[in-house]
């Protein structure tokens, strides 16, 4: 029997060698390649087993859900096409015609239009989301649509759940989209309780699934509610209990838009179309998009991405913003593993006199990426870049603000949200909220550390070991 283990050794070697040379055709981020067949070749078979779960290359076209009717698809794309037009011909207010370049690119890479009527609520942490919240949701008359990342089963969940069962028994249609990794914790039987109290609850593609259908690493991580058509709320606040109390944090900084007017169109169709892939059940109907007055006047842009896109949309949109910032770029993520793009923007705005501030987690509640993102202080603070890291609790807020540009959303500033997860931001073209959100950026500072070059160089090799070690494998995390 000898024979036949040898046998399978060859096999297993042509296997792996076979994969290597599929991963050099494929012409992929030549880091991110070389990087995989590193792993594949030294480790073997623990880098077989994490490139089927997370390394294969899906087509985008797999993704690809085209919902409802090609009338309102068409109407959609008129729309568009003519917003186009009109920022060729300059006809703009200024608050737009300032970022006119970073507006095309939103329209022509997402083929999601603009609208101008649209009123913006800033809501700070989830003792002012969830109030909110709260207060559409019990007003809801015809349609509820949720989508998060992680949905809880906890305290604040179930308070949530138990709103949304009594808006069911009221008529109010209910569905309610979670992720099946973000939310993998989710009691089966409490889902099958929803739906036996008419509240439709669904996984965006479930664990096990995604393990044998090697699509584990794309994951829904959009936080958005769509309210009767006329209401939504976007950013990076999930439905849990932490974003009250903070968890094991004491404090938990994040924020979410409450948005009334036509850009709440687009998040319903970022809904019905994740919907629609989750489910293979098509629920357009023009009802979902009531007619709606004028009801403020700030200029707004839904912006989706994810691996359903042509382009990496909000990596593209970023990138625009960034490079095109003239006086000021102020970024709070508490994620931060730029690519080399991402990184050369950043030094190259600092560098040309842009006042380029970086709000940043001390603490965080993932360990990978916040090794990772120390490695890049150093250069950062080269080219001129301020960085502050957050002493309060945790910051898991997802702002941008590009002069009279900004941008919230769930978006994080690493290739996990660029280049794997469904995300969303809205980008607000409107200096009055933009101001206000810059208020809230410099209240945000106070709570913050500046990081300097004195505590990089006191850094332990040990430490800047595990730090650079992090930043050597985000090619294939």
């Amino acid at each position: 029997m000898l024979w036949f283990f040898w046998v399978l050794i060859a096999l297993f070697i042509i296997y792996i060698l076979d994969l290597v040379l599929v991963l050099i055709l494929e012409n992929r981020d030549p880091y991110k390649t070389i990087a995989w067949v590193l792993v594949l070749i030294f480790l073997p078979i623990i880098g077989l087993i994490i490139y089927l779960l997370v390394g294969e290359s899906i087509k985008k076209k797999y993704y690809s859900w085209k919902f409802g009717k090609k009338r309102y698809q068409k109407i959609v794309q008129e729309i568009v096409d003519a917003q186009k037009e009109s920022i060729k011909h300059d006809t703009l207010s200024k608050d737009i015609k300032d970022k006119r370049h970073t507006m095309y690119l939103a329209l022509h890479s997402t083929n999601f239009p603009f609208s101008t009527n649209n009123k913006v609520k800033i809501l700070n942490n989830g003792d002012e989301f969830y109030p909110e919240l709260f207060k559409d949701l019990e007003n809801a008359k015809d349609t509820i649509h949720m989508e998060y990342y992680i949905f809880r089963n906890d305290a604040l969940g179930k308070k949530v759940m138990d709103l949304l069962i009594k808006k069911a028994s009221e008529g109010v249609k209910v569905r309610i989209l979670i992720d099946g990794m973000g939310s993998a914790t989710f009691p089966q039987k409490v889902m099958n309780s929803l739906k036996e109290k008419n509240v439709i609850i669904e996984e965006f593609i479930p664990v096990f699934y995604s393990i044998f259908r090697s699509k584990i690493n794309h994951r829904n991580h959009r936080k958005i509610c769509v309210i009767d058509g006329q209401i939504g709320y976007i950013g990076g606040i999930n439905i849990g209990q932490e974003y009250l109390d903070g968890g094991k944090f004491n404090f938990w900084r994040d924020m979410q838009l409450r948005i009334s007017g036509s850009a709440v169109y687009s998040l319903q169709s970022i809904f019905i179309r994740d919907w629609g892939f989750a489910t293979k059940n098509d629920i357009y109907d023009p009802l979902l998009y009531p007619k709606i007055n004028i009801v403020g006047d700030s200029s707004l842009h839904i912006s989706p991405s994810g691996p359903d896109n042509r382009w990496a949309n909000l990596k593209l949109i970023i990138f625009s913003t960034i490079t095109t910032s003239e006086n000021k770029l102020w970024i709070e993520t508490p994620y931060f593993v730029p690519d080399d793009a991402l990184l050369m923007a950043l030094k190259s705005t600092a560098l040309k006199g842009v006042d380029v501030r970086l709000i940043l987690p001390d603490k965080n509640d993932a360990v990978f990426p916040s090794y990772a993102s120390k490695t890049f202080y150093m250069e950062l603070l080269d080219a001129g870049v301020k960085i502050y890291e957050y002493q309060k609790g945790f910051i898991h807020t997802k702002l941008l603000i590009s002069d009279n540009l900004s941008s919230i959303g769930s978006t994080n500033l690493d290739s996990r949200s660029l280049n794997l997860d469904f995300e969303a931001s809205a980008f607000i073209f409107d200096y009055k909220v933009t101001d206000e959100l810059s208020k809230v950026f410099l209240k945000d500072l106070l709570d913050c550390r500046a990081v300097t070059k004195k505590d990089l160089y006191s850094t332990s090799k040990f430490t800047r070991f595990k730090q650079s070690l992090a930043r050597l494998l985000t090619p294939i995390i």
